[in-house]
């Protein structure tokens, strides 16, 4: 098959005149919800809210095709038993079928009047399950399917959505099960019901038969799993899993059973009923491979893990060779550009040396980024809504707040470093203490959308706000009393920044504009326009004269504070920018994307600079705009060149464009040494 390596970024990115283009293996740009290995254990697929399915090879971790042409989320896939064919079943009412070795698409199978949520071939392979949720979701329908003919055999109607069906490994029984919390088996040679399971009280997300065909398993959305005697129907076991449950799968001699949840991956000793392994690790699917070594999860972060099934240790993950880039901070006090990358890591550069000086592991989403005063320390979220914050030097925790178990998605020092604000899905502000780590106070519950907060410079107010309101709150940080609301967006608040002095606050909405208010006078003294979608980022410079502002239509402004005159539109990104930080002299911007890009800019001009990315592990590359590129050995391999669609070799860009210290040479151009 050909390698489907290349994701090509603009040509303007090397200049007008240069048809030279880059890429790398881009992989999932959505949650995944399925996998499935081939029969051989060296193919597997996933299916993903992208709407596309992709194979991979499994030893090299390679990306060796995308299957197009579903138009809704991908929620299913499997291999039949020989191999050939590949089934994925999709939101957009159709399951497809494409040949496993060339990745040709070569039915649509059509006729549900509703998402279809599984799917699954016969062991003898011939007959194709497909389940889903009909109109209204009070109904839902199984079909049967010929998949060489392409012709539906038959339907059954069921009570609620299907979301899970499985053959039993004889191909005599089919069991399906979902939003009705119960478990219908049949009989697939007359297609009669031959037993009705009616234990579970929630919908039941997965089942599973085990290799012998003697057990079913079946697990719910509140994480009850339950062992069935396939033959009398009887319940034979009933545990507490994984919580919100997502995907059960029986290990190859049926010894062992693996359930999954949004945080936390367990293995049961099926025989004596007890938890024999449990690892921090969320997905949405997981499927064994064939020999029953590995061990496949599919989650979202867009990415494929594969682990080894014995040792419960990681292999191989299989995804895009980039990162989205959560935050980017410049650190003036250190000589660092600090940048988080979802799900991965946060990357310091040395912009003196022009290295990347160290990495801090990270299993959470690392959206928001918070330096304190001094620079020696950063915040970030960690997992399960607690917050840590590291010493920049070391890159050491120095000490974990235990909030609530929730995703935290807004943090801010207060300007003497003393206080930590943060703002997490569970719709509240709270207060630390950063030395003893203490929660000191909780503000009110936003009414809906997760809050963001901004301390004022002297460290006197509190700015907040909700993405789902669309007031900003002023609060007095000694009283803690709320002495003023901002009133004028017409939709969710999304980002705030204070100005250097004190006099202005910025606001970014979901209406598309940022309002500058004079935070006194409880008044807006400018209202910019500009943006197409959301504002997500915003950001003054360091003398105050300007703002830049980041948005989900993909670009990034720059506007003159006193006059509200936009001064440049900065065009390059494929992705929502959720992030921005001018350097200390205040001439460079650097705007994150989920693109996977940290882009640099010049603020005089407007021009891009350069872009940073980061792989797996510790690897990253910049390139340039004529084309001078730097990184780690490992980011440099990972670079894909053409020119006139034609492949470039990587030794003749290394002898013609490689330049080693380029960060540094790019910062030093126009002396923006941090200080």
């Amino acid at each position: 098959m050909e390698l489907l390596f290349i994701a090509l970024l603009t040509t303007g990115l090397f200049g007008e005149a240069d048809d030279l283009q880059w890429g790398v293996q881009r992989g999932h740009s959505g949650w995944i919800f399925s996998v499935a290995f081939h029969p051989d254990g060296k193919l597997l697929a996933s299916g993903s809210r992208d709407k596309t399915v992709r194979l991979w090879d499994t030893e090299t971790g390679k990306e060796l095709d995308v299957l197009e042409g579903h138009t809704g989320e991908v929620q299913a896939v499997c291999f039949s038993p020989d191999g050939k064919l590949l089934a994925s079943a999709s939101r957009d009412q159709i399951v497809r079928l494409w040949d496993a070795q060339t990745g040709k698409a070569l039915q649509a199978l059509r006729g549900h009047s509703g998402e279809v949520l599984c799917v699954r071939f016969s062991p003898g392979g011939n007959y194709l399950a497909s389940g889903s949720a009909e109109a209204w979701l009070e109904k839902g329908e199984i079909r049967i399917w010929d998949p060489h003919a392409g012709k539906r055999i038959r339907s059954m109607e069921v009570w609620g959505t299907v979301t899970t069906l499985d053959f039993s490994p004889d191909g005599k029984s089919l069991a399906a099960a979902g939003a009705s919390g119960k478990i219908t088996i049949w009989d697939t040679h007359t297609w009669a019901e031959a037993r009705i399971l009616r234990e579970h009280v929630k919908p039941i997300r997965s089942i599973c038969w085990s290799p012998d065909g003697k057990l079913l398993a079946s697990v719910s959305e509140e994480g009850t799993l339950k062992i069935w005697e396939a033959a009398s129907g009887g319940e034979l076991n009933s545990l507490k899993g994984p919580i919100n449950a997502k995907s059960l799968v029986f290990h190859l001699g049926g010894e062992k059973l693996a359930v999954v949840g949004d945080r936390e991956l367990k293995f049961l000793e099926v025989k004596n009923g007890e938890w024999s392994r449990s690892l921090r690790f969320g997905a949405n699917c997981i499927a064994f491979s064939p020999d029953g070594e590995s061990l496949a999860a599919g989650g979202d972060d867009y990415a494929v893990t594969l682990w080894d099934s014995a040792s419960g240790s990681k292999r191989r993950i299989l995804a895009g060779h980039w990162r989205k880039v959560s935050d980017v901070h410049f650190v003036p006090e250190q000589k660092l550009l600090a940048c988080s990358f979802l799900y991965h890591a946060i990357f310091l550069w040395d912009m003196e040396s022009g290295k990347l000086c160290r990495t801090i592991p990270g299993d959470s989403a690392l959206i928001p980024l918070a330096v304190s005063p001094d620079g020696k320390f950063l915040a970030a979220e960690a997992p399960r809504g607690k917050v840590s914050i590291w010493q920049l030097a070391s890159g050491m925790v120095w000490k974990q707040f235990h909030g609530p178990d929730d995703s935290v998605d807004s943090l801010a020092y207060s300007p003497h470093g003393n206080f930590l604000a943060s703002g997490g899905w569970d719709q509240k502000i709270r207060l630390w203490d950063v030395d003893n780590g203490n929660e000191i106070r909780t503000l009110r519950k936003r009414q809906g959308g997760t809050p963001v907060v901004a301390f004022s410079p002297e460290g006197s107010l509190l700015a907040a706000a909700s993405t789902g309101e669309k007031v900003v709150e002023l609060w007095e940080t000694q009283s803690w009393n709320m002495t003023a609301e901002l009133r004028g967006h017409a939709a969710g608040v999304q980002s705030l920044a204070y100005h250097p002095q004190g006099q202005y606050l910025a606001s970014g909405s979901s209406d598309k504009t940022i309002r500058i208010w004079a935070p006194q006078e409880k008044s807006a003294v400018r209202i910019l326009e500009g943006h197409a979608e959301t504002v997500r980022a915003l950001r003054f410079s360091p003398d105050g004269l300007l703002l830049a502002s980041g948005s989900f239509d993909k670009t990034a402004r720059l506007w003159e504070v006193q006059s509200g005159k936009k001064i440049h539109a900065l065009h390059g990104h494929s992705d929502i920018i959720l992030s921005l930080s001018f350097s200390a002299d205040g001439k460079f911007l650097a705007t994150g994307s989920h693109d996977g890009t940290v882009r640099i800019w010049d603020v005089s001009t407007g021009d891009f600079v350069a872009s940073l990315m980061a792989f797996d592990e510790s690897d990253w590359v910049i390139l340039a705009k004529d084309n001078r590129f730097d990184g780690s050995a490992g980011g440099i391999e990972q670079l894909r060149w053409e020119r006139g669609g034609r492949p470039i070799p990587l030794k003749t860009q290394q002898q013609d464009f490689h330049t080693p210290g380029l960060l540094k040479t790019i910062f030093s151009r126009k002396h923006a040494t941090s200080q």
